[in-house]
């Protein structure tokens, strides 16, 4: 039996899509693991973590070996038990015995380096700057007068600011779990504090785009693409994200909303949706192609676009193990489907690859 293994830093078996992947998996004759890469004995490689079963239709803790197919979930914090499983999944990843559904993407800064230079993606991506010289970023922040800083390897939103500069002073916001925490400081505190944060992590700078609507909420699309067991991308998911007023992030774990598509589209009439949409189109034509030209191959992308007053579209992130909590927004028969698709993209790969040996004990 195929055997796929749901790699999390922090394995989690009450998560409604993995054990709605689980449930699907009998009808693909899969056997659905979970499992944390610390949990990898480094001598046996037996593996102490929950085999679902179909049988009770409810994970059990087991011990396994390395499952040869991993849906790689982990999320990685700037800890030393973080360090050390980054570690340990690119080990898994080098080996040939073992495939990955998705190899990932890089840093904000790497992609945006890379995608800079094609021509059918470029014109998208708002003009971005690595933060290495604090006089530089100073005086490109009284220039824009409105930036975002946030970083390079970030996710979920956390270390967002966004800081506005005046004549005489600035002004720094950021997220505090739902609170929006505010700073005034000068210039010369500006600098100061700019390089006890850029001193931990690298951050990047990103001019702030006019993304709220009419009551002032800030919103972006979200796209989730994915590919099914031809190879083929599509979109299996869109709807917008709307923060609450005067809050910095849509991050639905920051107390945004999630409104369908159409819903969101009908009551905004008067963006340019005939070249929002065209604009969409190319976005989702070339950008997955791009990005595995350039890096590696993926599965899933989640893309974060924001519209413009202007009805201009850009490309705010892109990230490689997208949240599924906008599947809340369609109807279970197709939630359902998309729990399947990791499945049949498993057995894709399979009948692509040598024949392999696997203890499915």
């Amino acid at each position: 039996m195929t055997r796929l293994g749901i790699m999390m830093l922090e394995p989690d078996t009450t998560h409604p899509f993995y054990t709605g992947m689980a449930k699907e998996s009998k009808t693909y004759d899969v056997e659905v693991v979970i499992f944390s890469p610390l949990q990898i004995h480094p001598h046996t490689e037996w593996i102490q973590g929950y085999r679902y079963c179909t049988d009770t239709r409810c994970w059990k803790k087991d011990i396994f070996t390395i499952p040869e197919y991993i849906y790689d979930r982990t999320f990685y914090k700037d800890d030393f038990t973080s360090k050390q499983a980054k570690a340990i999944v690119q080990w898994l990843k080098n080996r040939d015995d073992l495939c990955f559904l998705g190899y990932g993407l890089p840093n904000k800064w790497t992609i945006y380096r890379h995608l800079k230079e094609q021509v059918k993606v470029s014109p998208y991506l708002p003009e971005t700057t690595l933060i290495e010289s604090i006089p530089e970023a100073v005086s490109l922040i009284k220039k824009e007068k409105r930036v975002i800083i946030k970083p390079f390897d970030g996710a979920h939103g956390v270390a967002v600011y966004e800081i506005q500069a005046d004549k005489e002073q600035v002004t720094i916001r950021t997220t505090k779990k739902t609170e929006i925490v505010e700073k005034k400081m000068d210039e010369e505190t500006l600098a100061r504090w700019l390089e006890s944060l850029t001193r931990k992590k690298s951050f990047i700078l990103q001019k702030r785009l006019d993304n709220r609507d009419e009551q002032n909420r800030p919103f972006d699309l979200r796209l989730l693409l994915q590919k099914n067991e031809k190879d083929n991308w599509s979109v299996s998911c869109k709807g917008f994200r709307v923060g609450n007023q005067a809050s910095l992030l849509t991050n639905l774990s920051a107390g945004a909303a999630a409104i369908p598509y159409e819903e969101w589209k009908k009551h905004q009439k008067h963006y340019n949706w005939t070249y929002i949409e065209s604009e969409l189109k190319d976005i989702i034509r070339y950008l997955p192609e791009t990005l595995e030209e350039e890096f590696a191959p993926l599965f899933e992308i989640g893309l974060d676009i924001i519209i413009c007053r202007d009805s201009s579209v850009w490309i705010l992130d892109m990230n490689s193990k997208p949240g599924h909590k906008m599947l809340q927004l369609l109807a279970q028969e197709e939630i359902d489907r998309l729990h399947s698709l990791p499945l049949r993209y498993c057995k894709a790969l399979q009948r692509k690859m040598p024949a392999t040996g696997g203890d499915s004990s």
